[in-house]
C-alpha cells in the first residue's frame, strides 16, 4: 500500500534501483515476493518527516552459492555493484526528501 513514506520519496527510490539495476540486467519489483512488515509499519511516519524503505537483496546478486550446505562466498565485484546502485539509489532519494521536507504533505 506504500505509506510508508511519501510517495515521491517511493517512487525516487525505486526509479533509480530499476534504472541502475537493468544496466546488469537486473530486475526490480515494489512488493514481491514481500511487502514490508513490522518495522515499516512500526516505525514510518511520514507527515513528520519520518520516511521509511525496506529493501530486499537476492544473496545471488552478490554471493556465489554453492550447491554444498553451507558454502557460501562473498562475491566482491558483484557486491561494489550493488553497493553502487544502493548508494545512487539513497543519493537521489534524498535529494527528494529534502524538496519535500520543506513542502506540506
Amino acid at each position: 500500500n506504500h505509506t510508508s513514506a511519501h510517495p515521491k520519496i517511493i517512487s525516487t527510490f525505486y526509479q533509480t534501483l530499476k534504472q541502475e539495476s537493468q544496466k546488469f540486467g537486473w530486475t526490480i519489483m515494489i512488493d514481491h515476493p514481500y511487502s514490508g512488515g513490522y518495522i515499516t509499519q512500526k516505525y514510518h511516519y511520514p507527515k513528520n518527516n519520518i520516511h521509511v524503505l525496506q529493501v530486499e537483496i537476492k544473496k545471488s546478486l552478490y554471493m556465489d552459492e554453492s550447491l554444498q550446505q553451507g558454502n557460501f562466498e562473498i562475491n566482491q565485484d558483484r557486491l561494489k555493484i550493488v553497493k553502487k546502485i544502493i548508494s545512487q539509489a539513497f543519493q537521489a532519494t534524498a535529494s527528494t526528501a529534502q524538496e519535500i521536507n520543506t513542502k506540506p504533505l
